[in-house]
């Protein structure tokens, strides 16, 4: 149900629509939020004695360090970055890097 209300709700992306204009819908709060709900409520996810949801999580989660980890190996004291993600990795991306004491911007939100 989770995925369908946030599929439901999620915006259109188009080759009729600017890209900006997609860029900043998929990263409105609102939206962002919803995904980051959906991806969390995985967790309860069962068949039988297999954990799907857990196991799933488990892979985001390794992935999503990696991407963490391999901008944290190219980046120097003072760069600044430009890191264009799926909108799925934003929350815990975001986390992470003002974790550590980035300052994260999202150009495309409006915060």
């Amino acid at each position: 149900r989770t995925l369908q209300r946030v599929g439901e709700c999620s915006p259109e992306v188009s080759p009729d629509i600017p890209l900006m204009t997609s860029y900043k819908d998929l990263n409105d709060a609102k939206i962002v939020y919803k995904m980051e709900n959906m991806y969390l409520s995985f967790i309860v996810v069962r068949e039988g004695e297999n954990q799907i949801g857990y196991d799933f999580l488990r892979k985001w989660n390794e992935r999503e360090l990696m991407i963490f980890k391999n901008v944290i190996d190219v980046c120097k004291d003072g760069d600044r970055l430009l890191l264009l993600v799926g909108g799925d990795h934003v929350w815990m991306l975001k986390s992470l890097f003002e974790g550590i004491g980035w300052k994260v911007t999202n150009p495309f939100a409006d915060e």
